[in-house]
C-alpha cells in the first residue's frame, strides 16, 4: 500500500535512469534513518530539481502533520 509520503521511481519516472537504481523502487519518507558516512558504500545517482522539490514538499507535509 502506497502512502502519500511515498515516491515511486519506476521505469516510467523521468528520473529513473539518472537515479542509478537497477529496478523500480519506492522512496518511503516515513521510514527515514540516518547513517554514518562510513556505512555508505557508493553513490548511486541523482534526482532532478523537480523531483527534489516533490520530496521536500512530501517530507514537510509528513513532518508538519
Amino acid at each position: 500500500m502506497l502512502l502519500d509520503s511515498d515516491l515511486v521511481l519506476d521505469l516510467s519516472h523521468p528520473d529513473f535512469v539518472m537515479s542509478g537504481l537497477r529496478k523500480p523502487s519506492t522512496l518511503r519518507l516515513n521510514h527515514l534513518i540516518t547513517l554514518r558516512r562510513s556505512m555508505v558504500q557508493r553513490r548511486l545517482g541523482e534526482l532532478s530539481l523537480q523531483t527534489h522539490a516533490v520530496l521536500v514538499e512530501k517530507l514537510c507535509s509528513l513532518l508538519n502533520g
